[in-house]
Formats: C-alpha cells, structure tokens, sequence
C-alpha cells in the first residue's frame, strides 16, 4: 500500500456521468434555434485553467 495514490473515481467521468455519481438526475438537450435578427451574446465562461466541473463540483454537505 505504501506508494500507491487512490484513483479519483470522478477522474475519467463526463459531466453527466459525474452527476449520477453523486445521485442527482441529469438529462441531455439538443437545442437548434433558428436565429432571427440581431441580439445580444450571453456567453458563459469557466476559468482559464479549470473545466467544466466548476459548474457542477461541490462537496456532498454544501
């Protein structure tokens, strides 16, 4: 034992993988919008080093 690092199992998870890990429901959508005139950009970003589990990490008690 001495040496060996735990595998994180969240580690070679996607995002709804790593949801249900946790036993929360997620779905998948498939959105094509036909985009009508001008409008404003909402774009939503994640930090420069991080991923998409910024949006979805938190402790269990949190």
């Amino acid at each position: 034992f001495l040496g060996k690092i735990a595998e994180n199992p969240e580690a070679s998870m996607n995002v709804s993988q790593m949801i249900s890990f946790w036993g929360y429901p997620s779905e998948m959508h498939k959105v094509i919008t036909a985009d009508l005139g001008q409008r404003p950009v909402n774009f939503l970003q994640h930090g420069l080093l991080a991923s998409f589990t910024n949006w979805i990490s938190n402790l269990p008690y949190n």
